[in-house]
C-alpha cells in the first residue's frame, strides 16, 4: 500500500469516528431533554422535603399587639379545661397521626413504648411534652396548653396506642 492510500484511509477512519461520537453526542442529549420532559418538574422526595420545610419554618404563634392583649389577665374569663381528645384532636394529631418527623404514631404500641422507655416512663413523657423535645415545640405548639392539659393528652394518646397509664 502507499503513502497516499495509507494517508486516505487514514482520514476515512478520522471522518467516520467523529460522526459516530457526533452520533453518540446527539443520543445522550437527545435522552436528557427527554428525561426533562417527562419528569415534569421536582422529584416526588424533593416535593415532600419542600413541604416538610415549610412546615418546620411556619410560625407557631403570633403576637397581639392591641390595646386588649395589655388588659390584665384577671380581667379574661377562665378558659373552660379541654379533654385530651379534644386537644389530640386540635393540636397533636398533626404530627401523631401521621406519624411525621418521627413522633410516635396515635394506634402503634410499639412507637409509644420505644418512646416512653426513651424518655423513662410517662412522667418524664409528659415533662417532654411540655418543655419540647428533639422535632416537637413546647407543648406541642400550642402555649395556651396546661400542664394538665398536656398531660391529658398524652394519656389519650397512650390509650389510644394500647398502654394504659
Amino acid at each position: 500500500m502507499s503513502e497516499h492510500e495509507r494517508d486516505m484511509s487514514d482520514g476515512a477512519f478520522i471522518r467516520r469516528f467523529a460522526k459516530v461520537i457526533a452520533g453518540l453526542c446527539g443520543i445522550i442529549v437527545l435522552s436528557f431533554v427527554t428525561a426533562g420532559i417527562f419528569s415534569c418538574g421536582q422529584h416526588p422526595e424533593a416535593k415532600l422535603a419542600e413541604a416538610r420545610n415549610a412546615q418546620q419554618v411556619a410560625p407557631v404563634a403570633e403576637a397581639n399587639t392591641s390595646a386588649q392583649a395589655a388588659a390584665p389577665a384577671a380581667a379574661a374569663p377562665a378558659a373552660a379545661a379541654r379533654s385530651g381528645e379534644q386537644i389530640v384532636t386540635g393540636t397533636c394529631a398533626a404530627c401523631h397521626g401521621t406519624g411525621m418527623l418521627g413522633a410516635p404514631k396515635i394506634g402503634s404500641k410499639a412507637d409509644w413504648q420505644a418512646k416512653l422507655s426513651a424518655a423513662g416512663g410517662i412522667d418524664a413523657a409528659v415533662k417532654n411534652a411540655i418543655h419540647g423535645i428533639g422535632n416537637m415545640p413546647p407543648r406541642g405548639g400550642d402555649s395556651t396548653l396546661t400542664d394538665a392539659e398536656v398531660h391529658d393528652a398524652v394519656e389519650y394518646m397512650l390509650g389510644k396506642s394500647g398502654i394504659s397509664g
